[in-house]
């Protein structure tokens, strides 16, 4: 079994004021005339702890079809979406039909509301800690840019899979997709 936790980054924002967004169909409707662009990503293999940056959206694709399952805080919604609005959908067909533990159904809430509420000793790391390592550790990037976006997936990442942890060890399962649309 290999599950790959991600986060990705980019010009994608969700308006709150339009309502909360439960599927891939209704990002699907909001965004369907939105350009996206891609930042960014950091991703883990749950297994081993290995993480990896991603530039390109493409690299990104192939690694994460290498994977049983996919791991996210709201990628159903967001990170699945831009990647499909980027490649297009037939590369993203495949992703979609793996099983995916998408935790911001779980916690029903934002990963920082997420991170306090659950996880609260790792708060600190989520403030600052993962962030400020990981801009360090990526120093030979030049581009302040790319540097601080990697930083935050990254940070993101890591925390997605913490809280990824606390699921399994919980017992729930509810909140494993397949979308098959």
């Amino acid at each position: 079994m290999r599950r790959i936790c991600f986060d990705t980054d980019s010009n994608y924002h969700h308006n709150g004021r339009n309502g909360y967004l439960n599927t891939p169909a209704q990002a699907r409707e909001q965004f369907a005339n939105a350009s996206f662009k891609f930042y960014g990503a950091t991703a883990f293999i749950y297994e081993t702890g290995e993480c990896d940056d991603f530039c390109s959206p493409d690299d990104l694709l192939a690694f994460l079809i290498e994977a049983d399952e996919i791991v996210t805080f709201n990628g159903r919604t967001c990170d699945l979406i831009v990647l499909e609005s980027l490649t297009g959908p037939s590369p993203l067909k495949k992703l979609w039909e793996k099983p995916h533990h998408d935790l911001k159904g779980w916690s029903g809430q934002s990963l920082r509301e997420s991170i306090d509420r659950k996880i609260p000793k790792l708060k600190p790391s989520y403030d600052g800690g993962y962030y400020d390592a990981r801009y360090e550790e990526l120093s030979s990037v030049k581009e302040d840019f790319l540097r601080e976006k990697l930083a935050g997936t990254y940070r993101d990442a890591k925390c997605t899979l913490e809280l990824f942890r606390l699921y399994l060890a919980s017992g729930d399962a509810e909140f494993t997709f397949q979308d098959l649309d």
